[in-house]
Parts: C-alpha cells; structure tokens; sequence
C-alpha cells in the first residue's frame, strides 16, 4: 500500500511526530493517540529505543498507523521496514534521502 501525503492527512489531521528515549513508553502512548481520534504515529530514528518502539507499536496497536522519520539511508529505511514486519509502515525521510530510500524498500501489499 502506497501512502500520499493526500491519504495521510485522510487519516488524521496531524502528524504526532515523537521521539522516545525509552521503548516502553511507546505502546501507551499510540494508544492514547488512537483513542484521541490520531490513529497515525511517526517515530523518529534519532534514539536506540526507535526501532523497538516502532516494533511494539505494530504489534500491539492494530489501529494506529507507524512510521519511521528520519530515516538518513536505506539500511535505516530496512530496518524500520523490518521493525514494523509490514503492519502499518510508511518511511518518511529527508527529500535529499527520499529517491534512494524508495528504491531499497519495497511498500507491503504494492
């Protein structure tokens, strides 16, 4: 499934943009955005605690949309891909990082 910034924004208004320092807090905290009535997350890549906060998030809350910001390359593009296990992911990346992230991973159901 492809996703545009059209279809994103069909889902929710905004964005939560969040950065977590500890993977424990994520669950929680797309829960209540789902609840809210913001059923969209993107996490960023700026802490070790990312990649298993977006783990957790697809796993355990079926009704909120994750995704992986700042992802700088396409190994980081792969290991959230991987991190999300094809539940609910969309990359979104610098535009200078964007064309090579695109082209290393593929979007689940395209």
């Amino acid at each position: 499934m492809t996703l545009t910034l059209s279809s994103l924004l069909d889902v929710a208004p905004v964005v939560p943009v969040v950065v977590l320092s500890d993977e424990t807090q994520a669950v929680p905290l797309a829960r209540a955005l789902a609840a809210g009535g913001l059923p969209i997350i993107e996490l960023t890549l700026r802490t070790p605690a990312a990649l298993g906060a977006i783990r957790r998030i697809a796993d355990e809350v079926p009704d909120i949309l994750v995704g992986a910001g700042t992802v700088l390359n396409g190994q980081q593009a792969e290991l959230a891909a991987a991190a999300s296990a094809g539940k609910n992911f969309s990359s979104v990346s610098p535009r200078s990082a964007t064309a090579s992230i695109s082209d290393t991973v593929e979007t689940p159901g395209r």
